[in-house]
């Protein structure tokens, strides 16, 4: 599995433009987005289909578990915390996120699938 660090995530907002980091996987620690589709697609995470993606809205994995939530009090972004595990690269990563959209924070795991405790 290769490193990468995604370029070019430009937002042109009253004509100037601003630049996010992206998504990259560095070492054991990637950083991406969750994306939640229709939830008539049935998936792992009770119901709702979660993907990871890249800030472009590329799927990097469509394997994910959300393990847990946790209220936010006043949280800016978010009223949860998600706990979550997914597959990339044929490895396991566990991260946390604030839901649709939110940025992910994961770090690669040393459990064999998404279902291990």
């Amino acid at each position: 599995m290769s490193e990468f660090v995604e370029k070019s995530c430009v937002i042109e907002h009253g004509g100037k433009k601003f630049e996010s980091g992206g998504a990259m996987q560095v070492g054991k620690h990637m950083t991406a987005y969750l994306k939640k589709t229709s939830p008539t697609v049935e998936s792992m995470s009770g119901g709702k289909k979660w993907l990871i993606t890249d800030w472009h809205g590329n799927v990097l994995s469509d394997e994910v578990r959300i393990i847990n939530t946790k209220p936010i009090w006043n949280g800016r972004f978010s009223n949860t915390l998600y706990y979550l595990r997914f597959k990339y690269g044929g490895r396991i990563y566990s991260g946390t996120s604030g839901g649709d959209g939110t940025l992910i924070k994961a770090r690669i795991t040393k459990l064999n699938n998404l279902f291990s405790s």
